[in-house]
């Protein structure tokens, strides 16, 4: 975890970021009750992308929009339950993509937003790594943009893409939203 922490606090330099290792307790080990959460900061617009991994969780990376955005969706892997719920009629949407839509629950109330999101370079980024969940969603008195991903943390080179893409995804839902 050392040399985790070490290659995140050179990104967040690189970018203006900030990163901070912040130690709490956990139950799940009992000879060492310490859980270290890195959280690692990287400025954009008018707010920051945050990643946050644990020792025992998957990354988590998201954004919080300063005002509520009337869209929202959920991405998430298709289970064996899923195809079951399919064959009885769960809705879902669908982008086109057959690899894509068979591999991913696709919900949300714009389906033109998602094809906008849901470009060749994110798809094979998704397709390539064990995804939990991206989701835009209204929470209290905004949005957020997160994506709950299990990746090597240590590639730095991952955590590049992801804020990159994770940029490029921010400006398509604040231009979206501008225009309605």
């Amino acid at each position: 975890m050392d040399l985790l922490a070490q290659r995140w606090e050179n990104f967040a330099i690189k970018h203006a970021g900030e990163f901070k290792i912040i130690n709490s307790h956990s139950f799940s080990n009992i000879s060492d009750p310490t859980l270290r959460k890195f959280e690692l900061k990287i400025p954009f617009e008018n707010g920051q992308i945050t990643f946050l991994t644990t020792e025992i969780k998957p990354l988590k990376v998201s954004y919080s929009f300063n005002r509520i955005i009337p869209n929202e969706f959920l991405i998430y892997n298709e289970d064996y339950f899923d195809k079951i719920l399919k064959h009885f009629g769960l809705n879902e949407l669908e982008i086109g993509d057959p690899d894509f839509d068979n591999k991913f629950i696709i919900k949300g109330n714009n389906e033109f937003l998602l094809r906008k999101i849901l470009t060749k370079e994110w798809k094979t980024f998704l397709q390539s790594n064990y995804l939990a969940n991206f989701k835009l969603e209204k929470v209290e008195v905004c949005s957020v943009l997160e994506l709950n991903i299990s990746i090597n943390e240590l590639e730095v080179s991952n955590l590049a893409k992801i804020a990159e893409l994770f940029k490029d995804i921010i400006s398509i839902i604040q231009y979206k939203c501008e225009i309605e």
